[in-house]
């Protein structure tokens, strides 16, 4: 009888531009002949169920399982759900937020196996309130994330296995959680395969608009969330001292769009950025083509969580085979110095724009030595198969 695994997962899982790292997980144990079921969170606009390349979606979370008023019954009802709805033999919960619904589903049966990926080391995950947010709010916010914390580490002894997206990180879980090396690293390297889509069809207005600024050496930063203190701020400083057929392409969801607006009126670059919104994953690789050089201005380094990262973008440019421009933290570090693909940066907001400068510089400067060892880098990560990881764990 084939295997089967049921993957958790905290947002809603879409046939259009889906999360490409549980995509990717879900269609390696299809190809290793096993049966994939999907739980995420209700969308009105999509069905309750249906079966995409493959894989079983239900789509039964309510957004209220995220809320701390309704978290707690709401898990311990919805774990029952699960687990009298789908056959399986392993639990797979992505992200903080599922790991303690998957316990709860193995405490049901503890002969179940449950892997958790934690994309992030939570306990040090910034809290960002809106503006005007109450004290009575605030305070209460970071009273649950406190209790989180001791939960995430209560939990950890109860999974089978700890995935994590890089090396770092996974050293850090392996200490802090005493896993006893139980905690491995799958990096987000996407599929290499090159897409036969046309960027004019998909949307021409974008296609027009990246034409008039294809001859320009220019600057590409992708973000899931593009908001202030990611360090673009730094970007549009060095962008004044750049050529003025230099643009910016900043790739993702604004979430500062108000902020960023006033910024690039305000340091008059504002012709010189282009906002796009989020596109199909087979699509970056074709907006990435119209800049020289991929940024990674990462400034708020203060956190764990951000300063052992090694966030999708990297891989993003390096996929696109284009030099990159980054901070100087451990990972980052470790390809950069590997395959000299690109130059770091380090310091303070003003001190980055002015290295941005002169990285960029020297970058075009010395473009086809940069180029060669992106595309060397591209082809090696090409060859990488991260989930071999798991083959003792699943003997797929």
């Amino acid at each position: 009888m084939k295997k089967s695994i049921v993957i958790l997962l905290d947002n809603t899982f879409k046939s259009k531009n889906p999360d490409p790292r549980v995509k990717r997980t879900s269609l390696y144990f299809i190809k290793k002949g096993y049966k994939v079921s999907l739980v995420c969170l209700k969308n009105e606009k999509l069905p309750d169920f249906e079966v995409l390349d493959g894989i079983e979606i239900h789509r039964i979370f309510s957004s209220d399982i995220m809320r701390p008023k309704s978290m707690l019954m709401m898990r311990r009802k919805m774990a029952k759900t699960i687990y009298n709805l789908i056959d399986f033999d392993f639990i797979f919960s992505n992200d903080h937020t599922m790991l303690d619904l998957a316990v709860r589903i193995k405490k049901m049966n503890p002969k179940k196996i449950l892997i958790h990926d934690s994309h992030e080391f939570f306990p040090s995950y910034r809290m960002v309130f809106n503006k005007g947010e109450s004290y009575s709010i605030q305070i209460k916010s970071k009273l649950w994330r406190l209790y989180e914390n001791f939960l995430e580490k209560k939990n950890a002894k109860i999974a089978d296995y700890w995935i994590t997206v890089d090396i770092s990180l996974a050293a850090l879980f392996n200490r802090v959680y005493k896993l006893k090396n139980r905690a491995l690293y799958i990096r987000n390297i996407p599929d290499f395969k090159k897409t036969d889509d046309s960027l004019e069809e998909y949307d021409n207005n974008l296609y027009q608009t990246l034409e008039q600024i294809k001859n320009g050496n220019n600057l590409i930063y992708i973000g899931y969330y593009i908001q202030d203190g990611s360090g673009i701020e730094a970007v549009f400083d060095s962008l004044k001292k750049l050529p003025h057929d230099t643009n910016l392409i900043l790739l993702g969801s604004n979430w500062s769009v108000d902020y960023f607006n006033d910024l690039v009126q305000k340091k008059n670059i504002a012709n010189r950025v282009l906002f796009i919104d989020p596109i199909p994953a087979n699509y970056i690789p074709i907006v990435a083509s119209y800049a020289k050089i991929g940024i990674t201005p990462t400034i708020d380094d203060n956190t764990l969580s951000t300063f052992l990262s090694l966030p999708n973008k990297m891989f993003d440019y390096i996929k696109s085979e284009i030099p990159i421009i980054a901070t100087d933290l451990p990972e980052h570090l470790n390809i950069l110095e590997n395959f000299k693909n690109g130059i770091t940066i380090y310091g303070n907001s003003l001190q980055k724009a002015e290295q941005i400068s002169n990285a960029y510089h020297h970058i075009i400067n010395n473009y086809k030595y940069y180029k060669e060892n992106a595309q060397r880098c591209s082809i090696y990560l090409k060859t990488k198969d991260e989930y071999i990881k798991l083959n003792k764990i699943f003997c797929v």
